[in-house]
């Protein structure tokens, strides 16, 4: 991104600029792309340093119910143990427009790759 060869910058979740070890640089390198995305649950501070255009997709958070054709969806959580479980949220989200990253990342592919998706119903 710093050297300008990426175009497009797509982050899940987290709080990428303040995670990396030289904020400066990854700011530098955010700003130089075309694109920057963030799916993300709640606002942060990467979302204030971004490329020419950028979009913030709201999703649900882990702690939120996540209903899809009538059954309840579960996520995987990794505790500081390393120890991955699955959890399901229980709180009614904030609104029903919201989506998961999952669901997120499917829709996108699918809009992208159209039929050439394996296993895509059209």
């Amino acid at each position: 991104m710093h050297a300008g060869k990426a175009g497009v910058f797509f982050a899940m979740g987290g709080n990428f600029l303040s995670a990396t070890p030289d904020t400066l640089y990854t700011a530098e390198a955010l700003r130089r792309c075309r694109l920057t995305v963030h799916v993300s649950t709640k606002l942060n501070r990467s979302h204030l340093v971004h490329g020419e255009e950028a979009l913030i997709l709201p999703c649900l958070g882990r702690s939120d119910r996540d209903t899809v054709n009538g059954e309840d969806q579960f996520v995987s959580c990794e505790n500081s143990m390393g120890v991955v479980q699955s959890s399901k949220g229980v709180l009614t989200p904030v609104s029903d427009q919201l989506l998961s990253e999952p669901v997120i990342i499917c829709r996108l592919a699918k809009a992208t790759l159209g039929s050439r998706a394996q296993g895509t119903k059209n």
